[in-house]
């Protein structure tokens, strides 16, 4: 439908411009002048943003109350002048010299850090906004084919390292912030439009306020009457955000910890050190590659699409994981018996497709999970922000991991172990929480899972095996 296109679009713009950064790790810390540790400290600010976004959300829906449209066209807006300000590095850069180069390096790590940290405040917020959004107007035999399809952005975004590995090895490396910056301002105003209709909610408001929901600037105009009662609603949130984390929700996060520490560090070493370390792959040939990452994703959220509704979340996670164990171990044994190229590039690309798509099939069900699991009354912006959390903090660990212990390739065996012992873990958080899906009083915070039809019996039997 109409609205989960605009979503997409928008997600896409959302995403790429700080996703890059990641897998061009090495270019783009060579053209700022930093050294890696310099430049982790950069994407570690990204990462902590996710973290804080959480918090800050609690403020940002009591002051918008329930205009999603307006925190979504306010923060879609935000995001996209922090993009440009981004671009003023390049503005520092011009002015080094011997004398203050290193005074230099210390402004730009903290200038860059503060704006990325900013801008993944704002970008987490309108992401998280925009899923809450598209789930709410969905059908609800058609969410997690909806949600799934919402994950074709992020698809989309890595087909984008094609041409921004171009502009990196023959343009500037600020090119495509100071595009997506553009983008994302412009379609501050296209999703007031996009998304002006009521949800089911609204349904039973008069037209007058149906109408008004959607409007960016009224939701805006408000703000100054909300700051006076903001404290003891402000509170009775966060009340409701401790009781987000029951004890199905709590598993479920422990598991998308565990496997977001594996994906900070395969996203890192496979994109970009295995690359151009081991393989000495150009800049623009590395965004070639991120093709088969491209291919991974779209497998994934087709799959999702297809099945997340007919077998349900405990089956597709048991999928999940089932391809990135394989993977892992494949990697673990060739690095260890052959060595960092594991027997050719072409094998090195086949092993990254399947631990992308056993990710993206991962991702996808643990958001269905925490919906679906997650008590009612809670907005669901404020449960996936705790979930883009927790995953923000793993994939911090996950990251450092990578740039401490790849030694130049030595360390991929000992890396790929990690990514193993994370998915195993994972999985069995995933166990246990089939052990006690159900065992919740049935009121209306707290609705059954179903599991889509799927043979409780034989779906048990194969998560324990």
């Amino acid at each position: 439908c109409s609205h989960t296109v605009l979503a997409i679009i928008l997600l896409i713009c959302l995403i790429s411009v700080f996703k890059h950064p990641f897998i061009y790790f090495q270019d783009i810390s060579q053209a700022l002048q930093l050294n890696d540790f310099e430049y982790s400290l950069i994407l570690l600010s990204l990462y902590c943003g996710n973290i804080t976004s959480l918090f800050f959300g609690v403020y940002v829906n009591n002051l918008f109350k329930s205009r999603y449209q307006g925190i979504a066209s306010t923060f879609t807006f935000i995001s996209g002048i922090l993009s440009l300000l981004f671009c003023l590095i390049s503005y520092f850069n011009t002015n080094s010299t011997k004398d203050n180069g290193s005074m230099l390096q210390i402004g730009i790590v903290i200038y860059g850090s503060i704006i990325a940290f900013l801008y993944k405040n704002a970008a987490s917020i309108a992401y998280a906004t925009i899923v809450g959004l598209c789930n709410e107007w969905s059908a609800q035999q058609n969410r997690g084919a909806n949600i799934s399809r919402l994950q074709l952005s992020w698809s989309i975004s890595t087909l984008l390292y094609i041409p921004i590995g171009f502009m990196l090895e023959y343009a500037f490396w600020y090119l495509p912030f100071l595009i997506f910056g553009i983008i994302l301002i412009i379609y501050t105003f296209i999703i007031n439009w996009g998304f002006n209709f009521p949800s089911t909610e609204q349904q039973n408001e008069t037209d007058d306020n149906r109408s008004n929901s959607g409007n960016i600037y009224k939701a805006v105009s408000d703000i100054a009457s909300n700051f006076t009662q903001l404290s003891p609603e402000v509170q009775a949130n966060i009340s409701d955000l401790k009781t987000v984390f029951n004890k199905q929700i709590s598993l479920i996060l422990l598991s998308i910890f565990f496997c977001s520490i594996a994906q900070g560090s395969f996203l890192i070493t496979t994109t970009s050190f295995w690359m151009e370390d081991v393989y000495n792959l150009e800049t623009s040939q590395v965004g070639l590659m991120t093709l088969s990452i491209f291919l991974a994703e779209i497998v994934g959220s087709i799959v999702m699409a297809s099945i997340s509704d007919i077998f349900g979340i405990f089956f597709c996670t048991f999928l999940a994981f089932t391809i990135e164990i394989i993977s892992s171990l494949i990697i673990l044994n060739c690095s260890a018996f052959i060595g960092a190229d594991i027997g050719g590039l072409w094998l090195a690309i086949i092993l990254i497709f399947f631990l992308f798509v056993g990710w993206e099939i991962f991702f996808i069900t643990q958001v269905l999970a925490m919906i679906e699991f997650g008590p009612i009354s809670v907005s669901k912006n404020i449960i996936l922000l705790s979930n883009f959390g927790i995953a923000s903090i793993a994939k911090m660990i996950g990251a450092e991991f990578s740039s401490w212990l790849w030694f130049n390739g030595h360390g991929l065996t000992v890396l790929s172990a990690i990514w193993l012992i994370c998915n195993i873990l994972g999985l069995g958080c995933y166990a246990i929480l089939y052990q006690i899906k159900d065992k919740r009083h049935i009121t209306n915070e707290y609705m059954p899972i179903n599991d889509g039809g799927v043979n409780d019996k034989e779906l048990e039997e194969s998560l324990l095996n």
